[in-house]
């Protein structure tokens, strides 16, 4: 076999799985199909402008000790030395919802970290909800600790991993069914409910359905703050990407693969649309649960195969890019993120149902062009409004 591993899609999962194999001496072969690395991290430029698709801000690369930024130090040794970030405004993420009840017809908040901090300035803008904030600040401190325990105990080995999941087990089920919503149903405001749960586009559902581990994850990754990838998203690809050639691996684009090779109930290789069968000892599926399945063959995993079938698709959204004359920051544009919602239902109402005949309910504007230093050209912003995947379905096929 001419591969130690073959890594199928080179999305951000797949070239951190690449470049933690190469850095183990494993000759890597990353396969994509799109004709640009990177997945969602990647940039594309129009008229000197350069838009990010995907990432718009990022938390844990921070120059603190510990685990404040052990995600930065993690990226550090994967590529090859050349990823930094550049920090956003302590307030990063600004919240923007309908409220009759103010003068201007509308109630914003900034986020920003620690959490602590947003915890105190809600609790003084709503002194009544003080210790409805107090509960739900524990709840969330509890399911964070609950997600840290889930994805350490899927790097156990399995006996140990085993009967740690007897003890563990219980609790973190729990913790995974427990929804945004149960954990703020004390919360009796409803514009505050509102707040909580503004940022939820981040993982795309609204509170009924998310769980709270999934909302707390998401949430405490920006605790120490929120940072942007010096020179644009498209260096993690670079980045890690030099880490695989440096081990003798290859990253090729525009590869297909229309089949995983089985043996012996085994994967030992791909098959790609140009009819070529690459082998490997290890491979590595980054291309989504869904795509896995249907590369699969039928009588592989048929348990499996039968459970993803049942999953919906998650969520879509439509994209507006924006490119500035002058510079935007002279107009107050700091770098923050706003979450704005033009809907009274706020964050209960994620999905924009009919786009070719009203107005978007809710919209996510990012100015990544500010937050990048190393940035050229001219300044630029990405809207993204969630959009319900029926308006696209017909032309799933």
């Amino acid at each position: 076999m001419e591969w130690d591993a073959i890594v199928i899609g080179s999305g951000i999962g797949g070239l951190t799985a690449a470049a933690a194999l190469a850095r183990c001496d494993q000759r890597v072969l990353v396969l994509e199909q799109h004709f640009v690395l990177g997945g969602m991290t990647q940039t594309f430029e129009r008229r000197g402008f350069r838009f990010a698709t995907g990432l718009h801000y990022i938390g844990g690369v921070g120059p603190q000790p510990g685990g404040a930024g052990s995600f930065g130090r993690l990226l550090g040794w994967l590529g090859d030395g050349t990823l930094k970030f550049a920090p956003l405004p302590i307030h990063f993420d600004t919240v923007r919802l309908i409220d009759p009840a103010q003068p201007s017809g509308e109630f914003c908040f900034s986020f920003g970290a620690p959490e602590s901090d947003n915890i105190a300035r809600l609790k003084a803008l709503f002194p009544d909800e003080a210790e409805a904030l107090d509960r739900y600040a524990q709840d969330f401190k509890q399911a964070t600790r609950a997600t840290r325990q889930m994805f350490a105990l899927h790097g156990l080995p399995k006996p140990v991993g085993t009967v740690v999941g007897w003890i563990k087990g219980g609790g973190m089920r729990e913790a995974a069914q427990r929804t945004l919503a149960q954990a703020l149903a004390d919360i009796r405001n409803p514009t505050l409910r509102q707040l909580l749960a503004a940022r939820g586009g981040d993982y795309g559902l609204p509170p009924d359905e998310a769980p709270l581990m999934l909302h707390a994850a998401v949430m405490s990754a920006y605790t120490h703050g929120a940072w942007y990838p010096e020179g644009g998203p498209q260096r993690f690809a670079e980045s890690l990407g030099a880490t695989v050639r440096a081990a003798g691996g290859e990253l090729r684009t525009s590869a297909t693969v229309t089949g995983i090779e089985m043996e012996r109930g085994k994967a030992c290789g791909v098959r790609l649309q140009s009819g070529a069968i690459e082998r490997a000892s290890a491979i590595v599926s980054a291309m989504g649960a869904a795509n896995t399945a249907r590369a699969l063959p039928r009588d592989a995993a048929p348990g499996w195969q039968a459970e993803i079938a049942t999953f919906k698709p998650s969520g879509t959204y439509v994209a507006l890019f924006l490119g500035f004359e002058g510079d935007i920051r002279s107009a107050g544009i700091d770098g923050a993120n706003h979450w704005i919602y033009e809907s009274p239902a706020g964050p209960d109402a994620l999905d924009w149902q009919d786009p070719t005949g009203t107005d978007a309910p809710s919209v996510f504007v990012s100015f990544g062009s500010v937050n990048d230093p190393a940035h050229t050209g001219g300044f630029t912003a990405e809207l993204l409004a969630p959009c319900g995947w029926e308006v696209f379905e017909r032309w799933k096929d």
